[in-house]
């Protein structure tokens, strides 16, 4: 008997996980991030494991947070990862992979939601919020700054050098617009403008931004994206000539959040949560309704690379 229980209470915890996936996955078209120890071929040595906890992964909701968290980690080695570690990276975690993580009993996922040099404020997805230490695992403790600035620089997908992500003519020739389009910004594809060209990123950001709308509204969108990315994209309008675009986003901020937003995504999120459903499908859906369809951009963006070749081929 003693045999099967555990075999049991182990199936339950799973059967209660795999009921509540659909609370905590990431809004659609998003991923969470997670930091990997990666050697000098960008492969990984194994995931940053949050310090002080039983079986605990940090997961960060943008690339950004992330990467800012790489300057307080300690090397690998500090952690007891193999010698060929180099440094950290960052990387999305596929939902694949965050469904095999998430439904394993023996392991938990924080949230992490502000970092610092003195701890990773974060939330597990059954406790309350807490303070956790972020760099002092056992025996790491009073680790000088230096050598958190020793790890060699890192790429925003963890990579330990700069990668051409320009494509040659010919791997786009025959392809309809659209296809063309999303071959040319695939490569900087997300939410913030940390990979790619800044061409590529200037069609890559407002179609993420787009889709967003398309997905929830523009006050999803801006709830989404950080003030820098919500910035970016605003200035990729005006830089392909979509300046009804931009315009009407900027009408959107300001009944949101005044002449002038707050400068932080927290700040702007509590504004956000405080607007009634009914107030947003007022004033905020007419606009959403005039932002949907990124199919409305194709022709900004194709004058766009056609004045910009160098951006986006490298032959």
């Amino acid at each position: 008997m003693s045999g099967v229980e555990p075999n049991d209470e182990v199936s339950k915890l799973i059967a209660e996980r795999m009921m509540r996936v659909q609370d905590v996955r990431p809004p659609e078209g998003h991923s969470y991030y997670v930091i990997e120890a990666q050697t000098a071929a960008s492969e990984c040595a194994g995931l940053f494991w949050m310090p002080g906890t039983e079986g605990g992964v940090p997961v960060f909701q943008s690339r950004e947070l992330a990467t800012e968290a790489l300057q307080f980690i300690p090397p690998p080695q500090v952690f007891g990862l193999d010698e060929a570690a180099v440094g950290w990276g960052v990387r999305p975690l596929p939902a694949e992979e965050f469904l095999s993580l998430f439904i394993n009993p023996s392991l938990t996922f924080y949230v992490v939601v502000e970092v610092s040099d003195s701890g990773m404020e974060a939330q597990p997805l059954t406790d309350p919020r807490r303070v956790l230490p972020l760099a002092s695992p056992p025996g790491a403790s009073g680790l000088p700054r230096s050598s958190l600035e020793s790890a060699p620089t890192q790429t925003p997908e963890g990579e330990l050098a700069n990668v051409e992500t320009r494509l040659t003519r010919a791997s786009v020739e025959g392809l309809s617009p659209g296809e063309r389009l999303w071959k040319l910004m695939e490569p900087a594809f997300d939410h913030d403008a940390m990979r790619g060209t800044h061409g590529q990123q200037v069609l890559a950001l407002p179609t993420f931004f787009i889709r967003d709308v398309d997905n929830g509204g523009l006050d999803q969108a801006l709830y989404n994206f950080t003030p820098a990315a919500v910035d970016f994209v605003l200035k990729a309008f005006d830089e392909v000539g979509a300046d009804e675009h931009a315009a009407t986003v900027q009408s959107g901020m300001q009944a949101l959040f005044g002449a002038t937003p707050p400068a932080t995504q927290k700040e702007r999120r509590q504004i956000l949560d405080t607007r009634p459903r009914a107030w947003l499908d007022k004033h905020i859906d007419p606009l959403s309704d005039r932002l949907m369809g990124e199919e409305r951009l194709q022709d900004c963006f194709l004058r766009y690379v056609d004045a910009h070749p160098s951006e986006f081929f490298r032959d």
